[in-house]
């Protein structure tokens, strides 16, 4: 039920830059297990 906000947080910028990099971590965490 979130979509709204996180769509608005997308357009502002940073925030979807951090998502990307917490994606990245998230992988490179599971490559290295």
């Amino acid at each position: 039920m979130e979509t709204p906000r996180l769509h608005a947080r997308e357009r502002n910028g940073p925030t979807a830059a951090e998502c990307m990099e917490d994606a990245v971590a998230l992988l490179d965490a599971r490559e290295a297990a």
